[in-house]
């Protein structure tokens, strides 16, 4: 691998990337910071309606324009392409409890979902509201989804529970219509789930039911109940499907059990082409790929100095001390496809510090990774076949399962626990969250040139050096060029400059004149 280069550390809570990468969003100093993921150092800064310790989380839209500041019960709106755009959804009264669910659906609505019930879609566009109806709120899985496909008119899948029945409603986004409300074959649906092409939809039922995983067709028509008893070959123990996934292209649909095993199914036919299982014991007998399979075992000195040694067959695999006795924490803890689909990530709760990489194209074992500490979550990256394994020791373990070399270990240098993840696209980068800040750790080898936080110093306002459109875009204009809109936000950009934070500033950075009355005070949104 490439030279390691750390970027240095940025404070903020609520770190959350956009899903284009290009930006992380935080709270610092009373005001939605953003920084750029090429360069953190280099951030812009928008100030606050609300005090910071009310902040419980933080949401981008998928376009990676707008940034949801979710309260338990208020939703601030920041477009970031248009400093002077302001919304914000508030509970009301407080009638229907606070909010447990906010999240954008596409770029321009916003879905809500109190405690007690109510749910409604925010037109931030047209500044038009939408209830729907019964959304369940028990689920302890996704209980909404948007269909994953450019098809028009998108379409919103949800679970709802009128009565003492589960229903399926399908809802257009667009014309706010919808489908009549379709009845499950399901005693307490869990969660729902799109296959990646749209055409299937997937609800999961309560586990403790044997056949619990139901698919519907793209417009809610039943299609077949999961597992089918006459295909089984591993003996289920009267319980369920524990979780599914599918692959990237939507061709296999993986099902993941409470023994320990996972069966994989072909989408055009929904019957079995494999099942995997993690043992304890690896020997000649249990794979076919003894000459490829590859089992690395973490090492780590006295000096906290770490390395890897290559196993041979027959291997016995260190258990796991097990202690929890609800379903949720019994056999398969996570499952993943890598994103081209040819390699599945799994990991067993009787096992908690090894990973299983299973070879999709022949079913086989391909290789196995035995941590010094439990696994306490692994992530593929989106674009290249590297899988990330943090076990909570601030070390980024990351793998690349197409070659012979074991986990590379890189430190993530902070004095505070951090959550390891990947970044998308074609770069490896990993960032390193933690409660009050994060850094980045890039492994591409990309000179110090790219990281240099000089570039545009966090001062708590805008800096100099650009306008908000130039640091958004990366794109400089001249004055000829520059819309009605554009130059309003060059001014705004001029008059933020020394505005630190203040409870009635608006999003526009400006100071709120004492004749203006705040719009927002006595209403809901907008």
């Amino acid at each position: 691998m490439d030279a390691i280069i750390h970027s240095s550390y940025i404070p903020g809570t609520h770190v959350t990337p956009s899903p284009s990468s290009s930006l992380i969003a935080c709270i610092c100093n009373g005001e939605l910071k953003i920084c750029f993921s090429n360069a953190p150092g280099r951030c812009i800064g928008f100030p606050l309606r609300i005090h910071p310790e009310n902040v419980r989380g933080l949401r981008w839209s998928n376009d990676s324009a707008r940034v949801l500041i979710v309260t338990r019960s208020i939703v601030e709106v920041i477009d970031l392409e248009d400093e002077q755009y302001h919304a914000r959804i508030e509970n009301g009264s407080g009638g229907y409890g606070s909010f447990v669910s906010v999240d954008f659906v596409n770029s321009d609505q916003v879905l809500t979902i109190w405690e007690y019930g109510k749910a409604q879609i925010w037109n931030l566009k047209r500044n038009q509201s939408t209830e729907l109806e019964n959304v369940k709120t028990t689920a302890d899985g996704r209980r909404w989804q948007i269909r994953p496909t450019s098809v028009s008119p998108p379409v919103l899948a949800y679970l709802s529970r009128p009565a003492a029945d589960d229903m399926l409603v399908l809802h257009f986004l667009n014309s706010n219509e919808k489908l009549p409300p379709i009845r499950l074959a399901t005693s307490d649906a869990r969660s729902i789930s799109w296959s990646p092409d749209g055409n299937w939809i997937a609800i999961l039922d309560s586990a403790r039911i044997q056949q619990n995983l139901h698919l519907h067709t793209s417009d809610g028509h039943f299609f077949r109940s999961l597992p089918s008893r006459a295909s089984q070959d591993v003996e289920i123990e009267s319980l369920g499907v524990k979780a599914i996934t599918w692959s990237s292209d939507s061709t296999v649909i993986a099902l993941a059990y409470h023994d320990g095993h996972i069966e994989l199914l072909s989408s055009r036919t929904f019957t079995p082409t494999a099942i995997l299982q993690c043992s304890s014991t690896i020997s000649t007998s249990s794979t076919s790929s003894v000459n490829e399979l590859q089992i690395w075992q973490e090492k780590v000195s006295a000096f906290q100095e770490r390395s890897y040694t290559s196993l041979t067959l027959p291997v016995n695999l260190p258990l796991s001390q097990q202690t929890a006795s609800d379903i949720k924490e019994q056999g398969i803890v996570e499952f993943a496809f890598s994103q081209d689909g040819n390699i599945m990530a799994t990991r067993v709760a009787t096992m908690l510090n090894t990973i299983w990489l299973w070879n999709l194209q022949t079913a086989a074992l391909q290789s196995v990774l035995v941590q010094h500490n439990n696994v306490r979550r692994m992530r593929w990256h989106s674009g290249i076949p590297l899988l990330l394994v943090d076990c909570g020791d601030n070390v980024a373990y990351i793998y690349d399962p197409t070659t012979s070399n074991p986990p590379n270990c890189i430190e993530a240098k902070s004095t505070t626990s951090t959550n390891l993840s990947f970044l998308s696209g074609s770069a490896s980068i990993v960032l390193a969250a933690s409660k009050d800040g994060f850094s980045l750790i890039y492994t591409d080898g990309r000179s110090e040139d790219d990281t240099e936080v000089g570039i545009r110093a966090w001062n708590g306002g805008h800096g100099e050096e650009d306008s908000i459109f130039e640091i958004l875009s990366g794109r400089h204009r001249d004055g000829e060029d520059m819309s009605q809109t554009q130059r309003l936000e060059l001014e705004a950009a001029e008059m933020t400059r020394d505005d630190t934070y203040r409870p009635d500033d608006t999003f526009d950075g400006r100071r709120a004149r004492q004749d203006d009355r705040d719009p927002l005070d006595d209403s809901d949104i907008f």
